[in-house]
C-alpha cells in the first residue's frame, strides 16, 4: 500500500483574485492591477498588453500586481493577466480607461496604424 501523503493533486490555474473588467482612472494617477491564482504546481502570474494595444508602457510587476502610471497617453488600453503552470493557462482582461479633465479617452479602434481614440465630453457637475 502507498502512503497517502505521497499523492498530490495536480490542477490547472484558477483565479482567486482578479481586477474588474474595466477600470476608469484620472490621467496622472498610478493604479495597481492585481491577480492571484491557485493550482498545482503553483502557477506563475505575468502581465502583458493585449496584442491590439500599443506597446507595454513602463510598469512594475510584483507578486501578481501590475503598477501602471497613467501619466503617459499610451497607458489606456487592454491589460492581460496570465496564470500558467504545466497543466494549463488562465487569462483575464482588464480595460484601463484614462480620463482627462472634461474628457474620457476610450480606445475604440485598433489597427495597423495604431490606436485611434474617441474623445467624449464628460460634464462634471
Amino acid at each position: 500500500m502507498i502512503p497517502e501523503y505521497l499523492f498530490s493533486v495536480l490542477e490547472p490555474p484558477i483565479f482567486t483574485k482578479k481586477p474588474s473588467s474595466q477600470v476608469v482612472v484620472e490621467r496622472g494617477s498610478t493604479i495597481s492591477l492585481c491577480c492571484e491564482a491557485i493550482g498545482s504546481p503553483r502557477p506563475r502570474i505575468e502581465w502583458s498588453r493585449a496584442p491590439q494595444s500599443s506597446y507595454m508602457s513602463p510598469a512594475f510587476q510584483e507578486n501578481g500586481c501590475l503598477e501602471v502610471n497613467t501619466a503617459k497617453e499610451n497607458s489606456a488600453g487592454d491589460y492581460i493577466c496570465s496564470s500558467r503552470n504545466r497543466f494549463g493557462l488562465a487569462e483575464t482582461l482588464t480595460t484601463v480607461i484614462v480620463t482627462l479633465t472634461g474628457f474620457v479617452s476610450i480606445p475604440y479602434f485598433r489597427g495597423l496604424f495604431g490606436v485611434i481614440y474617441l474623445l467624449l465630453i464628460v460634464f462634471l457637475f
